[in-house]
């Protein structure tokens, strides 16, 4: 991951190389079409704390998250959906360094 991307790749570019129903898969997670959004309106790479306050910001509905909200959000990026959209090959995420690029 030496190479840091500045371009902001749209939704459609970054799964444009799935099956269909690979791409399906992949988007029918509202979390991961949030983290995608959210890296469209980011330079990469970008932290996984980053990505995880402004995925539990979209998701909350009326008020801010708490921290509580925000770290079971990151849990679940780091655990299921990055790893996840990694393997599919949208996105590149350290779990070491816990930064995503896309």
């Amino acid at each position: 991951m030496s190479h840091i991307s500045r371009g902001q790749p749209s939704e459609s570019r970054r799964t444009g190389q799935l099956r269909d129903c690979e791409r399906h898969e992949m988007l029918a997670n509202e979390r991961r079409r949030s983290v995608l959004s959210v890296l469209d309106d980011q330079e990469t790479p970008v932290t996984l704390g980053t990505i995880a306050r402004e995925v539990a910001d979209h998701e909350a509905t009326l008020a801010s998250p708490d921290t509580d909200d925000v770290r079971k959000v990151q849990v679940s990026l780091h655990h299921v959906h990055l790893p996840k959209m990694t393997a599919f090959g949208v996105l590149e995420y350290d779990a070491t360094t816990r930064r995503i690029e896309s």
